[in-house]
């Protein structure tokens, strides 16, 4: 059976029921509306989507999808009871996977004609537009069938997919038609996962660790290449120290965009400034000019230098750790299907490279946390030119900043409780360094309560739904229930506009009920003034994930005989079985028949009186003589028992015209008439 095809346009998810409140029926009509199915003139196929928020051009024909916010929307689809939208939404998302396994993190798709290069547009209202990627690496390219869709092919995504591909089988009615989709997606899956550990960090040696008197080296595993493939806002503190050598680089080289930053891009709330943000756009066409093969390789295995043609890698904390639990979970995924029978289900030797690969990204992450600080910190990577102008570097350098995406760690169940306690430690601190207990609501993303670190908005800090249903998700998911659900109770009374108290009524929400991506700390208000940040699509499905409680985590496994392959065989035994009695019926009637037709049976006791007729009677009613080499007790006995019955003259013809048929009877005539 094939996955599911989408239908000529999807039906919006059905009403919710009377009692909810105004917070989710305003938050699930937002996500309707950005519902949308375009079907590609020529090509005929359909793509079902969600645009990133409201506030783009409704008369272009160039529609963008981010990568986390369409995972997220999926997700929350399929706990509205719509699980075949959401394999939709992922089958759009991976329409624009690369041949090697590359997946982007943005994707853009012409309603009308084939993007080319010179067709696009540099950016779409405050997101970067298809003409920013032009990569001259093949391999991540969208397939050359799909002619209306471009990706941005230097710009990885998060990945997140096999952790929401598999919560959607979850939280779907796992139908026959449900396990279909899971295991088309896991190929899909198999091969961004391949991509990742064969071509991101193709030298981390399974062995590695990190000692404790090596506190600022670490042979990198992980490493993004550019800032837009983490989910870390644009004016955290973290990058103007990250990227700060890449910023002198561009600074001497007097390097300026040759095409103008739009207003909609500089008007976002979490706009960086011309210096940064031509920095990111500088370090994009660097990556965007290369393909992988301009990168040399080592013919030593274990030289772990990361090697780039761009000055800039870090190790993200948030990268590493969605990385690590998403192997966990496609191995999961394995052993479903496994357990589903599949003809087709994962070899054995898939899963034993998933369980050394989980292995690999989970110490990647252990080996990011930093003792001193109790957290885990991000790392840079220190790159250095070498002769052939590429960079290089095995050292990286912790960036020792109290922010609040240290925690993303949370997101993988983490082994050490310890170190959880820690971190719920500083959550909940009031100050200190790593204190982030600094207001009202959580959580802000800048510790120490903002007093060292300028984020723009007057020494206070933003608060990101995103971040917050990471952290809170992370939390639950290494068994401290009481803060993740404190977290996820607070976002939802900042978005609801009211106190953060238990007492909070999420019906009686502000009648200027805005979506935003973030909130002022200091006066809980949306952030931006642009519509496109105050009518989040990603924010609508975090509050409606939120809102409605997840179902059991759980599967049934379905007996061997499931497997086609068992059924087939089954089938043909039947077969055979049935052919065989069928055979057997019609020989016992014919049998039967010709025992009680009067002529025959005549005929055959004629035959046997001209031969023998003085023995007629003994034939019919007495036991012949017993053969001098056996007892025949035991058949004497039944002769004389069935002699003093009572049959009738049919029954008793038949007997003896079966006894006359019996091959032990007839040797025993022989042996009586030669003795005689």
């Amino acid at each position: 059976m094939t996955a599911q095809e989408a239908p000529a346009a999807p039906t919006a998810p059905p009403p919710p029921p009377a009692t909810t409140s105004n917070l989710q029926v305003s938050a699930r009509s937002l996500l309707e509306s950005s519902i949308h199915t375009i079907t590609f003139p020529v090509t005929q196929r359909q793509f079902t989507f969600s645009t990133p928020c409201a506030g783009l051009d409704p008369t272009s024909n160039e529609n963008i999808l981010e990568s986390t916010a369409s995972l997220i929307s999926a997700r929350t689809l399929s706990k509205l009871g719509r699980a075949d939208l959401s394999w939709k939404y992922l089958k759009t998302l991976f329409g624009s996977q690369g041949s090697n396994g590359f997946m982007p993190k943005f994707v853009f798709l012409n309603e009308t004609y084939a993007l080319g290069i010179d067709d696009m547009t540099y950016f779409i209202g405050p997101y970067p537009g298809p003409k920013l990627f032009h990569s001259s690496s093949k391999g991540c390219l969208p397939p050359s069938d799909n002619i209306n869709v471009w990706s941005s092919n230097t710009i990885m995504a998060s990945p997140y997919h096999a952790t929401t591909i598999l919560e959607i089988f979850y939280l779907s009615n796992q139908t026959s038609a449900d396990v279909d989709n899971l295991h088309m997606f896991y190929g899909k899956l198999h091969a961004w996962h391949s991509f990742l550990h064969d071509q991101v960090i193709p030298k981390c040696i399974e062995n590695d660790l990190i000692t404790e008197t090596m506190p600022h080296t670490y042979l990198p595993c992980m490493a993004v290449h550019h800032p837009w493939e983490t989910e870390v806002d644009m004016k955290s503190p973290i990058w103007k120290i990250a990227m700060s050598k890449l910023t002198e680089l561009v600074a001497s080289k007097g390097w300026h965009p040759s095409f103008e930053i739009t207003d909609a891009v500089k008007t976002s709330f979490d706009y960086p400034g011309d210096e940064l943000y031509e920095s990111l756009l500088f370090l994009l066409d660097c990556l965007s000019g290369k393909s992988d093969d301009d990168v040399p390789q080592s013919d030593t295995p274990r030289d772990h230098n990361i090697q780039s043609t761009c000055p800039f890698s870090m190790i993200d904390v948030g990268f590493t750790a969605a990385f690590s639990k998403a192997d966990r979970d496609l191995r999961q995924i394995q052993q479903i299907l496994m357990d589903k029978n599949r003809i087709s289900h994962p070899s054995q030797k898939e899963a034993e490279l998933a369980e050394s690969r989980t292995r690999i990204s989970t110490q990647m992450l252990h080996a990011l946390w930093n003792e001193d600080s109790g957290t885990f910190l991000n790392r840079v990577v220190n790159l250095r030119m070498n002769a052939n102008g590429t960079y290089s570097s095995n050292e990286t350098m912790a960036l020792d900043l109290p922010v609040a995406y240290n925690f993303m760690a949370l997101w993988e169940p983490l082994s050490n409780a310890t170190m959880v306690e820690r971190m719920a430690t500083q959550i909940l601190q009031r100050s200190g360094k790593f204190s982030f207990a600094c207001g009202e609501f959580p959580l802000w993303a800048v510790g120490e309560c903002a007093e060292s670190y300028d984020s723009g908005l007057n020494g206070f800090s933003p608060i990101f739904p995103l971040l917050n249903y990471r952290v809170s998700s992370g939390l639950k998911r290494n068994n401290d229930i009481g803060l993740g659900k404190f977290i996820e109770s607070s976002t939802l009374n900042l978005i609801c506009g009211g106190t953060n108290s238990d007492e909070s009524n999420l019906t009686h929400c502000s009648e200027k009920l805005l979506f935003s991506s973030a909130f002022n700390a200091s006066n809980h208000l949306p952030l931006g003034t642009e519509a496109c940040g105050l009518t989040s699509y990603l924010t609508a499905s975090i509050v409606l994930d939120l809102l409605i409680p997840d179902k059991p985590f759980r599967y049934d496994s379905e007996p061997p005989i499931s497997s086609s392959s068992v059924i087939f065989l089954i089938a043909v035994e039947m077969v055979l079985a049935i052919g065989i009695g069928l055979n057997c019926l019609i020989l016992s009637l014919n049998l039967v028949r010709r025992a009680n037709v009067d002529e025959e049976g005549d005929a055959f006791f004629h035959i046997t009186t001209e031969q023998h007729p003085s023995r007629e009677q003994e034939l019919l009613y007495h036991s012949p003589q017993p053969l001098p080499l056996r007892d025949s007790s035991a058949t004497a006995s039944f002769d004389e028992a069935y002699r003093r019955s009572s049959g009738s003259s049919v029954w008793a013809r038949s007997y003896g015209v079966i006894s006359g048929l019996n091959p032990i009877n007839a040797v025993r005539e022989v042996l009586a008439g030669n003795t005689s």
